[in-house]
């Protein structure tokens, strides 16, 4: 609002030339406000054309006037304090409203003295207008806050408190009186001042206030020297209602301009955006009060001393304002700290450049929501001599000792970049024809745009369930698909690049086929999806350095963490690229700005920053990162989004809309999403990450389907149960065996009989912690390649301490850590402490299968779980886990049992009662392995989230022990073999499946031939399409031949053996697998009885170790084939197939210049014929 006339000083009105600020001045001497002395408008101090509706003198709008705008301030002012009032627009229309001085013009924000934010997100001040906040209009309640304390206004828009200060008062103001001002051109409105303003509000609702507020009317302490000399122009209702709808509809007619407040009566497209952005402001509220609690039980909870020794806070602090406090051109205050009574600041782990600290007195209280008791600022510059802290107080809290204490602070930089990124969603419009929007593809009104920002509430409840398996599969044809697959617009001029090209590197067809639908397709937007261990990092770097050979810049390159963005930015200095780190990065490393600029940041300048992110051809930063000044005003067509799956929807905003043209987000949907704190903002979905989101809607996904971490056997489980068996390998078992005389398997579960204790709101386990140091003292390795994880903090303590205990200094090589810290990281060794050991079987969040995916997908070696079996087991997951490696050919874990008296490991049988348990687990999931395969997780129902037919369930595990009874099985050891009722056996989740849904097929198949064909239709067609199997593939197709892999438990076609292993002698010196053997024999726990061995197969193949990767990367080794070959890209890129069409598993990629192609209509599929090639299936 408040675009009038021509003015030279902006697009406002008024006749006032260029930017005014007047001379300083004394404040007016006015008079003292009596008690009781109701706060309204002042009929004395407006303009011409004004109707009050109702004596309250609180509703007005304005009547016949000769002006465009007219303004009004209240009769009551105030000289200090922290104040607000609301402002509700009841018929939409242009308004503006604000602070002034008394001698200020009534055209709000159109000279020195006044202060005003408009409904088109549009702030003013001395005739100069700045695009700020969201759009507002009818039915909103704007709130304006006065800080003088800090001097700065700021504003509300209904519960949602804008970021950041849209004013700050110039100091030639300070000590003078401001008054609520309001500048309309046709809205009715209601005012409201707080609950003594004299009398009731009528439509208005005003908000909840920010912490230290007050409303207006219990502050006030002036009135205006301007006194009325007669009645208010009163209106009537009905003249007021008809008034308002002509005023209304001649402005529907105006430019787009005066529109743009009002456009949610009339544009899906608005109604959309403001229903995207309303949806997140609440949830990020919750985090942010959550993250202030925190900050506070800390700061509260802990003493000085502890939060030293843990890089939070430091006291005994000299604070003093620096000679030149104020910095050119602004409003803030530079604060020096630096250590009294010691030479060096210690370090603070926990305190780095642009986090927020609270300074308050040494001997004092921490109060963030009091300025007398505690200020906050920005870390400008930290080191051994002091941390220098920017700042808007210009007053330090009272100190009797005359020291101060510094602690860390909220994360505020976070909350108010994205903050300030839904602002400009909220008020951006989309760009006119012929132009691009200044987002980029998700500017609103682009097709992807409308995908993106549409039904948020309904896509956010959906993707919350809890297993994505539920959720819908990658729809090709879904309308986020089809406008993902859109080649990117060109750029409107030639990109020069800075730094060499880097040379290509072998790739396997997974990452191939990535690459080809970001530089070939050049679709603007490509998913993804990185398993554990399958390159998804150096995918990213490839796809970047593929740009930059194409000539496509500048990219931006970003992750949700500072270690993903660091992993980024090494991979790319590794390739030759010339990369910029900016953010949190040391100093020494070869990209960070200060290897770039050649000193340290203070001595060159902000010049010379300016200029090294000019001339690199690559940004790294995370999301947050990439919205700071620094950047500002950047564009960036090509962007990556590594840890795409952990990152907030709003949060990953800020990288993909600085005039993106093409971008590629990479996750996985199935490790942990993003931490919340909060729990009412998990409750609303602000956990949910737009990867996941989009996925909901259908969003093609490409998944790289080779890991190169874990050994197989490692792997097999994590492949079955979450990635639908669809995650190979890419390694041999002998390049990941290990030497230990301890332990002899990969995989090891140490059952241990000590309960948890609470520690505040986390749990530990002392047994648990003693097991584990035991444990890392026997294994003969170094501690540094020994991980150690677990679900809760305060086990991390505890393990901690008994690691120092046992193994003295050497533990300070190990790494300690939660899960989720531990993400994205790997070790040779894992040890993982379920902490959990109680009588009634609860797990917590241990239950979370996401959770259990990262922690069983860390170890290159060996995984060691440490926990109790008996509470485990009645988990369903967990009883999955035991039951599966129990039916693989080869006994793949060593069960043992820790005994605390003595201290050291034994056999499982030592413990009777988890002996038992672990037996009927493993017979139970033989019983329900088959029947229940192919239901979407989690197969049992105890998963949480899940509604599943327990009666049909039932039925058909009743069916299964009668069609067993025919052969009951005696063996009470954990068996490694799984027998169907037929009495034969299968030794992978593949072989079962097929046989069991063939079994169902058959068995309809005779009841349609009974039944005319009628009655199990429906039922026939659901598990053929499940198995992947049409009526004239029964009849035709021939069947694929399978060997199995010894090994590691996996069934191979020959072509997926190539593709992971990268040669066929051993595939063609062995014999295929027959259709009833046992490819191995099963090892019991130790001590146990031995059944009978099923009978072997003739011969066995070992896989062929692939030679060394030619150029190291610092994320993992892919293995190379012998002999492999270049890529060449097709003359004319094909549209994405559902398979590589690929035979070679590593592959040179070359990225050439894309060749322009229309994009090929679907075609209806058509029925397989039998005598056509087929493209080898992959195993359900």
């Amino acid at each position: 609002g408040g675009k009038g006339g021509k003015g030279k000083g902006g697009k406002g009105g008024g006749g006032f030339e260029g930017r005014f600020e007047p001379e300083p001045s004394s404040p007016l001497q006015l008079p003292p406000r009596r008690p009781g002395t109701p706060v309204h408008l002042n009929h004395a101090d407006m303009d011409n054309g004004w109707g009050f509706l109702g004596p309250s003198m609180l509703r007005a709008r304005r009547n016949q006037s000769p002006k465009q705008w007219i303004g009004i301030r209240a009769n009551c002012g105030v000289t200090q304090g922290r104040v607000a009032f609301s402002f509700m627009n009841e018929t939409g229309g242009n308004i503006r409203l604000g602070y002034s001085t008394p001698c200020a013009t009534l055209e709000l924000g159109m000279d020195g003295k006044s202060f005003g934010f408009g409904g088109t997100g549009t702030k003013s001040h001395s005739g100069k207008y700045d695009k700020w906040g969201q759009t507002y209009g009818k039915g909103d309640v704007v709130t304006a806050l006065l800080d003088l304390d800090k001097h700065s206004i700021s504003y509300m828009v209904n519960d949602h408190l804008i970021p950041g200060d849209a004013f700050s008062i110039p100091k030639y103001l300070w000590g003078h009186a401001f008054f609520p001002h309001v500048l309309v051109k046709e809205a009715t409105f209601e005012l409201y001042f707080g609950p003594g303003q004299g009398h009731p509000k009528i439509y208005i609702r005003p908000p909840q206030l920010p912490g230290g507020f007050s409303w207006f009317c219990d502050k006030a302490d002036v009135v205006s020297d301007k006194v009325p000399s007669g009645p208010p122009p009163y209106m009537d209702e009905t003249l007021a209602e008809q008034e308002a709808a002509k005023a209304l509809q001649k402005m529907m007619q105006c430019g787009a301009s005066n529109q743009a407040c009002h456009r949610e009566q009339f544009a899906d497209w608005k109604q959309k955006v403001n229903a995207y952005v309303r949806h997140f402001q609440a949830p990020l509220a919750f985090e942010y009060t959550a993250e202030k609690e925190q900050v506070m039980t800390r700061v509260t909870k802990s003493s000085k001393q502890q939060l030293m020794r843990d890089g939070y806070g430091c006291s005994r602090m000299i604070c003093e304002f620096a000679e030149e406090s104020r910095k050119k051109g602004s409003d803030v205050f530079i604060l020096n700290l630096r250590p009294s009574g010691r030479d060096r600041l210690p370090h603070l782990a926990e305190i780095s450049m642009a986090r927020v600290v609270l300074i308050s007195a040494d001997e004092g209280e921490v109060n963030i929501e009091q300025p007398e008791l505690t200020i906050s600022g920005e870390v400008e510059k930290i080191g051994y001599e002091g941390i220098w802290v920017t700042t808007e107080y210009a007053k330090l809290p009272y100190s009797r000792n005359g020291l101060y204490r510094v602690d860390l602070g909220p994360n505020v930089a976070t909350f108010a970049r994205i903050d300030v990124m839904l602002d400009v969603l909220q008020r951006e419009e989309p760009a006119k024809p012929g132009q691009f929007g200044k987002m980029g593809i998700v500017n609103p009104g682009t097709t992807l745009a409308t995908c993106l920002f549409s039904d948020i509430g309904e896509t956010v409840v959906a993707a919350q369930i809890w297993d994505p398996s539920l959720r819908p599969i990658p729809n090709p044809d879904s309308d986020i698909s089809v406008a993902a697959r859109e080649r990117h617009d060109p750029l409107p001029r030639p990109w020069r690049r800075h730094g060499p090209v880097p040379e290509s590197r072998q790739l396997n067809s997974t990452q191939v086929r990535a690459l080809d639908m970001v530089l070939q397709e050049e679709r603007k937007l490509t998913f993804i999806q990185g398993p554990p261990g399958t390159g998804k990092t150096t995918t990213a770097i490839e796809i970047i350095c593929g740009w930059i050979a194409l000539g496509k810049g500048p990219i931006l390159a970003t992750a949700f963490s500072n270690k993903g963005v660091d992993n980024l930015a090494e991979g790319l200095w590794a390739r030759g690229v010339k990369v910029l780190r900016v953010g949190h990065c040391p100093e020494d490393r070869p990209y960070s700005m200060e290897s770039h600029i050649g000193g340290r940041r203070s001595a060159a300048g902000r010049g010379a920053e300016d200029k090294a992110v000019r001339e690199a051809d690559v940004i790294a930063a995370t999301c947050i990162g990439a919205g700071m000044g620094l950047l500002r005003g950047m564009e960036f067509p090509f962007v990556v989004v590594d840890e795409a799956a952990q990152i907030v929807e709003p949060a990953v905003l800020i990288p993909i809309s600085r005039g993106s043209r093409q971008i590629v987000m990479v996750g996985d949907q199935c490790q942990l999403p993003a931490t919340v704190i909060s729990k009412e903002a998990q409750q609303k979905g602000l956990d949910v990450s737009l990867f996941e989101r989009m996925l909901v809607l259908g969003m093609e996904v490409h998944m790289l389907g080779i890991q190169y971490r874990m050994h197989p056997l490692i792997s097999h489980f994590p492949s079955w149960r979450f990635y639908r068996a669809e995650l190979k390998t890419g390694v041999q078992p002998h390049e990941r065996e290990h030497n230990f005389k301890v332990l002899r398997r990969p995989l090891c579960f140490t059952n241990v009989e000590g309960r948890e204790s609470q520690q505040g709101s986390s749990k530990l386990n002392v047994a648990e912690a003693q097991c584990v140091a035991s444990i890392v003292k026997a294994l003969p390795i170094e501690p540094g390649n020994i991980g150690v994880i677990t679900p809760y903090a305060a086990q991390v303590g505890a393990i901690k301490s008994s690691l120092k205990k046992t193994i003295g200094d050497d533990a300070l090589q190990m790494t300690v850590a939660s899960v989720d810290a531990f993400q994205g990281s790997e070790n040779e060794v894992i040890i993982v402490s379920m902490v959990r050991s109680n009588n009634f079987g609860g797990v917590g969040f241990v239950a979370d299968w996401r959770r259990l995916n990262v922690a069983l997908t860390r170890a290159k070696r060996l995984c060691i779980i440490v926990g109790n079996l008996p509470t485990l087991c009645r988990n369903a997951l967990w009883q999955d886990w035991v039951g599966f490696h129990a039916s693989l050919p080869n006994q793949t874990v060593d069960w043992c049992n820790w005994d605390a008296e003595q201290g050291h490991l034994g056999p499982l049988e030592q413990n009777q009662e988890a002996l038992a348990i672990a037996r009927v687990t493993q017979k139970q999931f033989a019983e329900t392995k088959s029947t229940e395969l192919k239901k979407a997780l989690p197969i049992r129902g105890e998963y949480p989230g899940m509604a599943v037919e327990e009666a049909k369930i039932k039925k058909e595990m009743q069916q299964m022990k009668q069609a067993k009874a025919q052969k009951p099985n005696e063996e009470q050891v954990l068996a490694a073999e799984v027998a169907d009722p037929e009495n034969k056996v299968y030794q992978t989740a593949d072989d079962i499946l097929s046989q069991w849904l063939k079994e169902r097929v058959d068995e309809m198949a005779r009841d349609l031939a009974k039944t005319g064909g009628k009655g199990n239709w429906t039922e026939m067609m659901k598990a053929m399409s499940a198995a992947g199997l049409s009526l004239a593939s029964l009849k035709s197709a021939a069947p694929v031949e399978k060997r199995i892999d010894v090994a590691d438990g996996n069934v191979y076609t020959k072509e997926e053996f190539i593709e992971c292993y990268g040669g066929t002698t051993e595939w063609d010196a062995s014999e295929p697998a027959k259709g009833g053997s046992t490819p191995g024999a099963s090892t019991a726990p130790s001590g146990a009885s031995t059944p009978t061995s099923p009978p072997k197969p003739q011969s066995t193949y070992q896989l062929p170790k692939p030679a060394p990767e030619p150029t190291p990367q610092p994320t993992y080794q892919a293995p190379q084939t012998a002999a492999p070959q270049a890529y060449q890209a097709p003359s004319q890129p094909p549209p994405p197939p559902q398979q590589p069409a690929y035979s070679n598993p590593q592959q040179q990629y070359q990225p050439q210049q894309p060749q322009q192609f229309q994009q090929p209509q679907q075609q209806p599929q058509q029925p397989q014929q039998p005598q056509q090639p087929q493209q080898p299936q992959q195993p359900q």
